[in-house]
């Protein structure tokens, strides 16, 4: 049934290449100098807190596609703001007179344990967002895999970079990314989000099966490990139970309470 509502709910989006054409036609802007600049969108509202009612900005960065930006702040708090004209929410207040509103939401929005003392921004940009997991087929592939906030995951040739998939369905920010033993599936686990979706690399990466943990209310980082014969997953989740599933099957097989609801990750020195 799990397996069955996530390859309905969860589908792949086709990459959206762009032609030779689109190329030649496109042309940067020109950039003036002699005229002062204007403000088009402009956000306040969302950087104060109760938390942090001195809270304020360290640093924005743009991407490199110039279709996101990101924000750093003193409530240890990652902000991603989509812009309107590329994918973003209507910039419908972004009126100079309405100064007490922000243009938009800022959306995904990442609070980080500890302070954030830099970021940065893939510079491929295939998965869009602060990039936040990695993994490297253990098969000799030459596949890598990348997982972003953005809630995607893109695998790429390990020799040249070139972009292979990019996987849509997490329902959260990706992070964490691992590779089965023989390089054949793909797993993927997010914040605030239940859970582990498993692709079949071979199939166009085709979502196989979801795997419950729980994971719905915390924005913790919650690793998920294989054990070194490469047949059973074990994953953590927010109420401290640890859950052990067959992967050939995708099936539960088994779960103890290693915490007492507290949130409890998994690394292979447990499972072995």
């Amino acid at each position: 049934m799990v397996a069955q509502e996530a390859e309905e709910q969860h589908q792949l989006s086709p990459l959206n290449q762009p032609t030779e054409a689109a190329y030649q036609e496109y042309s940067w802007p020109a950039i003036r100098f002699d005229v002062p600049p204007q403000r088009a969108h402009h956000f306040h509202r969302q950087f104060r807190t109760d938390q942090k009612p001195n809270n304020f900005l360290k640093g924005v960065k743009g991407s490199p596609d110039g279709t996101c930006l990101v924000s750093s702040s003193e409530d240890n708090t990652l902000r991603v703001f989509a812009l309107p004209d590329y994918g973003g929410v209507d910039g419908t207040n972004a009126s100079l007179s309405d100064v007490d509103q922000d243009s938009f939401a800022a959306n995904p929005v990442v609070t980080e344990g500890d302070s954030v003392y830099d970021f940065f921004w893939y510079p491929y940009m295939s998965a869009a967002g602060i990039i936040s997991a990695i993994a490297f087929s253990p098969a000799h592939t030459g596949m890598l895999a990348t997982g972003s906030y953005s809630q995607t995951t893109a695998i790429y040739r390990e020799d040249n970079m070139e972009l292979l998939y990019v996987l849509h369905g997490q329902q959260g920010g990706v992070t964490h990314v691992l590779f089965s033993k023989d390089g054949n599936y793909f797993y993927t686990g997010g914040h605030k989000d239940p859970f582990i979706m498993c692709w079949d690399v071979r199939k166009a990466v085709d979502v196989v099966y979801g795997l419950y943990r729980s994971s719905e209310d915390t924005s913790q980082q919650i690793y998920f490990d294989v054990e070194p014969l490469g047949r059973p997953l074990g994953t953590g989740g927010q109420d401290g139970l640890v859950h052990i599933y067959d992967l050939q099957t995708g099936q539960w097989i088994s779960g103890f309470q290693a915490g007492s609801g507290k949130t409890i990750s998994v690394k292979r020195a447990t499972l072995t």
